[in-house]
């Protein structure tokens, strides 16, 4: 009896062709382009700073003075000097993209992308744990070991947590 499973026996689903000049984030709405960049530029970030510690001591060789290591480092880095528009990457780091790797990537087993950040739900403290306890549904004042005495419950974060804070004296702020 044939194996049902046989990848072989699934049909097969060409790839999408694009048309002359187009791109695949032609179609995104301002919200989905705004979180795909995002995570372009946190996975260049990364990718530029490991290229870099591959790259140290070896920077004469021609792999990275001209050839394909010197091509996608250069590439990289001139990407993320013009996203940061004049900004210091840890200004950006600590702002935003230190919690939002949560939302943008997904770990997988035995690697973890992001912090597993959690916000309390009342006085909006952010946590995260560098084991593997999940402070996720606690009650805040039991995961700080009974000091305090916020009433909030730890939640995973979400994007409207990452949203900017209104400016002080803003009149516009909703109660």
């Amino acid at each position: 009896m044939p194996d049902t499973n046989d990848e072989s026996e699934q049909s097969y689903v060409p790839p999408k062709e694009l048309p002359w000049g187009c791109t695949p984030f032609d179609e995104l709405s301002h919200e989905q382009l705004r979180e795909q960049c995002c995570r372009l530029y946190a996975a260049t970030e990364s990718l530029t700073s490991t290229l870099a510690q591959f790259r140290l001591g070896n920077e004469q060789t021609l792999y990275w003075s001209s050839g394909s290591g010197g091509k996608a480092m250069e590439e990289g880095e001139q990407a993320l000097v013009a996203a940061r528009q004049g900004y210091e990457s840890s200004t950006i780091y600590y702002a935003f993209f230190r919690y939002a790797r949560d939302l943008l990537f997904q770990g997988r087993p035995g690697l973890r992308i992001g912090g597993d950040w959690d916000i309390c739900d009342a006085c909006g403290q952010m946590l995260s744990t560098l084991d593997e306890t999940k402070p996720t549904g606690l009650p805040h004042l039991k995961v700080m070991g009974g000091f305090g005495t916020c009433k909030g419950v730890l939640r995973k974060l979400q994007w409207s947590d990452l949203k900017p804070l209104p400016a002080v004296g803003d009149e516009t702020k909703s109660n």
